[in-house]
């Protein structure tokens, strides 16, 4: 019991895969580390005490995190993995994100427009996390 108490993680199924476990380890730390440089920015800024609010703090940290990992996603992974949908197209990246210029000041990228609903279909949720369990190595390798 008190091992399983010291290394919970907010996910139920967290320790069912050393691989998963050892994933949401890593975004628990990159969060921690957006929340340091977000405190440290705001006292060598001289920003104001409602910058320094735990919650303003780690909602802040939360949506870097998130960036982070679609960054990674989108960037990064996707195009490895359609590369072969993306040489039949004659295109060696994915598309841009069409531009939005009335909602640059996200993140200091412009796209994001929070009028749309991100919400995705249940059908489709169900598919990717079935397609996802399916990329779950069984360990760790070294």
């Amino acid at each position: 019991m008190f091992i399983f108490a010291t290394l919970a993680i907010g996910n139920p199924r967290g320790h069912e895969n050393p691989f998963l476990h050892s994933m949401q380890i890593l975004w628990f730390r990159v969060h921690n580390m957006w929340a340091r440089y977000l405190v440290k920015y705001a006292r060598d800024n001289k920003f104001g005490e409602e910058f320094l609010d735990d919650e303003f703090i780690f909602n802040r940290a939360r949506h870097f995190t998130i960036a982070t990992y679609q960054h990674i996603v989108y960037d990064e992974w996707l195009p490895i993995f359609l590369r072969s949908k993306l040489l039949r197209l004659n295109r060696t990246t994915i598309p841009e994100y069409e531009k939005n210029p009335g909602y640059s000041l996200y993140f200091g990228r412009a796209g994001y427009n929070p009028s749309i609903n991100p919400q995705i279909a249940h059908a489709f949720q169900t598919s990717a996390m079935r397609f996802g369990h399916t990329m779950v190595t069984p360990g760790i390798w070294r």
